[in-house]
């Protein structure tokens, strides 16, 4: 991927800053990344975007207002893959909410707790217009709030950590769709088609792109470390080694700070013990819908509390 660069003009609060310099530390071999971006400068220019998209959303009468407000409204980060002209090829648009900790919640913004000087509803029409906008684009969006310890859970041990999971769940979600839908990785299974193979053969050839994609994306954009426990855990079963069995994984809520939170567990029996590792679900969208990646991300972080109790010494 392309080289790196970065804006070095930005405004806003010291918790958005450090985002961006953990940005800059964790995607700077593979991004271009840009702070406070002016809305005609990450889309098509203006007038093209007036015709194809806000005149097909909005009633004719908001359409002047609706302008106006993305005519002066900025984006807080843009990751995008180096242009190849004066435009960016924006892959992903993240706001950073401090004032209402809001998110996107089943397609629309959500706000949950907002400081008295904010107007809660006119916050909400104008990420909802935001969310309007990237989604028929086709670019996702998304919403980020302060991490409380709540949020958090007793699991996190950095801010940088979540996002790592978060954002780096959705790059993997975007890369994954795009190598799907590149002929090169079909390239075996199309001559077994032409060689007139069985559907069960094609199938296991079909799953095996999917997994082969699935592993090379998360690796890719979702720390390694925690995989690497996972991986090791299941080559241990698949190779027979008679320490390990019976294999476990679900869904159950766990009580964190007085709350039901949906969480994550896995566990494996070895050498006649009963190891387990929890951890709570992550429940982030994007103006696109869930972010698939996470469930991925979030079992490896189960196996790697496993592998931490298994070899701890």
């Amino acid at each position: 991927m392309k080289k790196h660069l970065i804006s070095k003009s930005i405004q806003g609060n010291k918790s958005e800053l450090k985002l961006l310099k953990h940005f800059k530390k964790r995607y700077q071999n593979k991004f271009t990344i840009k702070s406070h971006c002016q809305t005609w400068n990450i889309f098509h220019p203006r007038n093209r975007v007036r015709l194809e998209v806000i005149e097909n959303n909005w009633p004719k009468e908001s359409i002047n207002k609706v302008l106006e407000f993305f005519d002066k409204t900025e984006w807080d980060f843009v990751i995008a893959e180096e242009p190849q002209s004066e435009m960016l090829q924006p892959i992903l648009i993240i706001d950073y909410d401090g004032l209402c900790q809001g998110q996107i919640t089943n397609g629309s913004y959500q706000p949950k707790q907002c400081l008295e000087m904010v107007d809660e509803n006119t916050r909400k029409m104008k990420f909802d217009d935001k969310i309007i906008l990237t989604r028929d684009i086709g670019i996702h969006y998304v919403i980020v709030p302060p991490i409380t310890d709540e949020q958090m859970g007793i699991e996190w041990t950095s801010y940088e950590l979540f996002f790592d999971f978060v954002i780096g769940s959705l790059l993997a979600d975007i890369y994954f769709d795009r190598e799907w839908n590149n002929e090169k990785n079909w390239a075996n299974f199309n001559r077994a088609v032409r060689s007139g193979a069985s559907t069960h053969h094609l199938q296991r050839m079909v799953n095996s792109v999917g997994q082969q994609l699935e592993i090379s994306t998360q690796y890719s954009f979702i720390p390694i470390p925690l995989f690497e426990s996972e991986r090791r855990i299941f080559s241990a079963i698949a190779e027979g080694d008679p320490d390990f069995s019976n294999l476990e994984s679900g869904s159950r809520p766990i009580d964190i700070s007085g709350h039901n939170v949906p969480t994550a567990y896995c566990a494996i029996t070895y050498k006649n013990k009963r190891i387990e590792g929890t951890h709570p679900h992550l429940n982030f969208e994007s103006n696109l819908g869930p972010i698939l990646g996470l469930y991925a991300a979030t079992e490896a972080l189960c196996w790697h509390k496993v592998a931490e109790q298994i070899w701890k010494n």
